[in-house]
């Protein structure tokens, strides 16, 4: 199975490039910029689609372009492609949040551990459909909150009776 043109996923992003110009030709630089190719790729890819010799200059007509992309965009391996590399990004992205989110630190004192809703620090509040935590940090956010989901794990039914009243 070949591989997918490096710019199959942009196909969209081409086309309705492709639309706005009102030149009637391509040449090689205006391929490479807008595929994303580098010399031979783009000569490559301009002979695929029917160009051709203007002056010393190779090009590819403009509406040419446009309507073979339009028919390969329209086809379900484009579509797939698209899919493919959104996901690849989207797990790629939360790979990076994950590790980003992995790498914060809280530091806390070994007695967090035991809290009780009844021991919570001063700052925080916790009462039916509301719940206050005064910080002036965003670290001691953090221990507090954390200090708070201790309690809660520890004190779970303590913790229904006061969201219940």
């Amino acid at each position: 199975m070949p591989a997918k043109p490096v710019w199959m996923h942009r196909i969209g992003d081409i086309i309705a490039d492709l639309e706005t110009l009102t030149v009637p030709v391509l040449d090689r630089s205006a391929v490479e910029r807008m595929f994303g190719l580098r010399r031979r790729s783009a000569i490559d890819l301009m002979n695929r689609f029917g160009a051709y010799q203007a002056g010393k200059s190779l090009v590819v007509g403009r509406q040419d372009l446009l309507i073979s992309l339009q028919a390969i965009g329209g086809t379900a391996g484009a579509a797939q492609e698209v899919h493919r590399r959104r996901r690849i990004g989207d797990a790629l992205d939360e790979a990076h949040r994950h590790r980003a989110a992995a790498e914060v630190r809280i530091r806390v004192q070994p007695t967090v551990f035991g809290a009780r809703l009844d021991g919570l620090p001063a700052g925080v509040e916790i009462g039916p459909r509301a719940l206050k935590i005064d910080y002036t940090s965003g670290q001691e956010l953090l221990q507090k909150l954390f200090e708070l989901g201790q309690a809660i794990s520890n004190d779970y039914e303590r913790f229904e009776e006061i969201m219940t009243h």
